[in-house]
C-alpha cells in the first residue's frame, strides 16, 4: 500500500516539474521578444526622427531636389552626404565643368566663385582617402565624370582607418571599393567597414529623445524650398555649397572662432597627421587614373586660420607640425609624380586669409575661398567687400564680428539701400549689407554704396577701435533720415510699401533686367527669415 502511494507521488510529480522547468524559458523568450520589438520600434524613430542622415528614401529624394535645382533645408548638417551626393548626381541633366572634392572647409564654396563654369561643390564631412575615390566612382558610373577636378588635401585625410574617431566616412566605403576594383588595386575589407556605430546610434534611446525633441520643439521642419535663408534651418544649395541659418550665424562671433582656434591648437599638438601608406597607394592610382581620363586634377591645401596656424606653428619641431610637413611632401610628391598644379596652402598668410574669414579653426566663409580659386586661374566673381550699413535692428552690427564677411538679412531691419552702378528700381530694397573690407579697401568699398530708394545713402561703418559704438550712430542717423520717408510710405503710397519679401542686388548673377551676370545679382528672402 505503501508502494503504491510511493509510486503514485512520483508519477504525478513529474509533470509538474516539467511545466514549472517549462516557465523560465517561455518568461525569457518572452522577455526577448519585447526587447526586440523595443530596440526595432526605436531604429524605426530615430530614422523617421532623423531621416536626412538614415533613411535612404529620404536621402534619395534630397538628391533629386538638389539636381532639379531646388533648395533643401535641414536642422543641421549632420546628414548621410555621401548617399546624397550620390542620388543628386545620378540625376544630374548635364556633366559638371569643374567638381570640387574636400571636406566641409569647402562647404561655403558657392558655384558664384566660378561663373563661367559649371561647378559642382561634391564635399563631404570629414573626408578621408577613401572618399576621394567614392566620390569619383559616383561620377564615372552616372557619366558625370568633369572636366577638371581639384582635389582637397587636407592634414587628416590619410589617418589610418584604425586611428579614426568617427564613421561618417563608412556610407562611402562601398564605392570606394568598386573604385578600388576599377583601378586593379587592394581595398579595406568588408569586415573592416561595418557600420556598427551607425547601427549603434539607431538604437540609441539617447538618440531618439533628442531626435524627438529637436522635431517637436522646432518652428521649421526640413523641406525642399526654393529659399536661402531660414531662421534655424540650414540650407544645401543645388550647387553642393550651404547657406547657414540665421541662428547660425548668430553664433559665428569673432570671439568664438578665437576661443575654438585657440582650442583646436591646443589638442592638435598632441594630434599630429598620420599618413597610411594604404591611403597614399589609393591616391596615386587614382590620380593615375585620372590623368588617363584626360581629367585636369589640381589639388589644393586648405587654409586654417591664422590664430590656429599661428599657434601651432610657433614650435616649429612640434609632432603636429611635423606631421603637417609630411602630408605637404607627400602631395608635392604625387603633384611631381602625375604633373599636377598644386595651389592654396596650410599656411593662411600664403593665401591672404585673415583671422575673421573664418568660423572656427578651419572652417572659412567665401571671401577667404575665393582667393584660393583664384589660383585656378580661370576667372572668378569673389565677394565684394561691402563695409556694413545698419537700419532699424535691434542690435548694432558688430564690426569685429564674423558677420562683416558674409551676407547678411538681420530681423526686423528696415534699411532701404541701392548698390551704386547697378540698374535702378523704384522698389524699396529692404536689406542689411554687412560684409569686411580690409582698411586699405575702406574707400573703394564705401563708394560702392550708392543713392538709396528714399532716403541718403547709408553711411559705412570703417573698422575702428570702438565698432560698437560707430555703428550705433550710424544706425542712429539712418533711422533718424528715414522717418519722414517711412511715415510718406505709410499715409502716401500705401502701394509702395515694403514688400513680404526682401530683395538684395548683389554682383554675380543676372540682374532684374536681363543684365550681365556679373554685373548683378537678385537674391530673394522670404517672410519665413523674418
Amino acid at each position: 500500500m505503501k508502494t503504491s502511494e510511493t509510486a503514485r507521488s512520483v508519477d504525478t510529480a513529474r509533470p509538474t516539474e516539467q511545466r514549472a522547468g517549462d516557465r523560465p524559458a517561455a518568461y525569457m523568450l518572452s522577455v526577448m521578444a519585447l526587447a526586440l520589438v523595443g530596440v526595432l520600434a526605436i531604429f524605426i524613430a530615430n530614422r523617421e526622427f532623423a531621416p536626412e542622415m538614415y533613411w535612404p528614401k529620404t536621402e534619395r529624394m534630397i538628391g533629386r531636389t538638389l539636381a532639379d535645382g531646388k533648395n533643401y533645408a535641414v536642422f543641421d548638417l549632420n546628414v548621410n552626404i555621401r548617399e546624397i551626393r550620390n542620388a543628386q548626381i545620378e540625376h544630374l541633366r548635364s556633366r559638371p565643368d569643374t567638381v570640387l572634392l574636400g571636406a566641409s572647409h569647402w562647404q561655403e564654396a558657392h558655384s558664384d566663385l566660378l561663373p563661367d563654369n559649371k561647378l559642382l561643390n561634391i564635399h563631404v564631412h570629414r573626408d578621408y582617402y577613401e572618399d576621394l575615390l567614392a566620390m569619383t566612382e559616383i561620377l564615372l558610373r552616372h557619366n558625370k565624370l568633369p572636366r577638371r577636378m581639384v582635389v582637397s588635401i587636407r592634414d587628416n585625410i590619410f589617418t589610418p582607418v584604425e586611428q579614426r574617431r568617427d564613421h561618417l566616412w563608412l556610407p562611402g566605403a562601398p564605392y570606394c571599393r568598386d573604385m578600388a576594383e576599377r583601378l586593379g588595386i587592394e581595398s579595406h575589407s568588408r569586415w573592416l567597414t561595418l557600420p556598427t556605430k551607425r547601427l549603434r546610434e539607431l538604437v540609441s534611446v539617447q538618440m531618439l529623445f533628442n531626435n524627438m525633441t529637436r522635431w517637436y520643439n522646432a518652428d521649421e521642419h526640413p523641406q525642399p524650398s526654393s529659399e536661402r535663408y531660414f531662421k534655424a534651418l540650414d540650407t544645401l544649395l543645388p550647387g553642393g555649397s550651404i547657406v547657414w541659418s540665421r541662428e547660425h550665424r548668430t553664433l559665428f562671433t569673432a570671439e568664438r572662432a578665437t576661443r575654438l582656434a585657440l582650442a583646436a591648437a591646443n589638442a592638435a599638438q598632441h594630434s599630429p597627421p598620420v599618413i597610411d601608406p594604404i591611403g597614399i597607394k589609393m591616391v596615386d592610382a587614382l590620380l593615375e587614373f585620372l590623368n588617363n581620363a584626360g581629367v585636369e586634377v589640381v589639388l589644393v591645401h586648405p587654409p586654417f586660420n591664422p590664430t590656429f596656424f599661428d599657434a601651432v606653428s610657433m614650435i616649429n619641431d612640434s609632432p603636429y607640425m611635423h606631421g603637417l610637413r609630411r602630408v605637404e611632401a607627400a602631395t608635392r610628391k604625387l603633384a611631381q609624380k602625375h604633373n599636377l598644379k598644386t595651389i592654396g596652402s596650410f599656411n593662411p598668410h600664403d593665401v591672404g586669409c585673415t583671422a575673421p574669414m573664418f568660423i572656427d579653426s578651419e572652417h572659412a566663409n567665401p571671401l577667404c575661398l575665393a582667393k584660393i580659386f583664384d589660383q585656378l586661374d580661370l576667372g572668378t566673381a569673389a565677394p565684394h567687400p561691402w563695409m556694413v550699413s545698419e537700419g532699424e535692428a535691434d542690435d548694432p552690427v558688430p564690426t569685429d564680428d564674423i558677420a562683416r564677411q558674409q551676407l547678411l538679412v538681420l530681423q526686423n531691419s528696415r534699411t532701404h539701400v541701392a548698390l551704386g552702378g547697378l540698374p535702378d528700381t523704384s522698389a524699396p530694397l529692404d536689406v542689411v549689407v554687412a560684409a569686411a573690407a580690409p582698411a586699405e579697401l575702406a574707400p573703394s568699398a564705401a563708394g560702392t554704396l550708392g543713392k538709396t530708394t528714399r532716403a541718403p545713402a547709408a553711411a559705412p561703418v570703417r573698422p575702428v577701435a570702438t565698432p560698437n559704438r560707430v555703428a550705433a550712430r550710424a544706425s542712429r542717423r539712418m533711422a533718424s533720415a528715414t522717418t519722414q520717408d517711412r511715415h510718406e510710405n505709410r499715409t502716401r503710397r500705401p502701394e509702395r510699401a515694403i514688400p513680404r519679401h526682401r530683395e538684395l542686388i548683389w554682383p554675380g548673377d543676372a540682374s532684374p533686367d536681363g543684365g550681365s551676370r556679373r554685373q548683378s545679382r537678385l537674391l530673394r528672402f522670404s517672410s519665413a527669415d523674418r
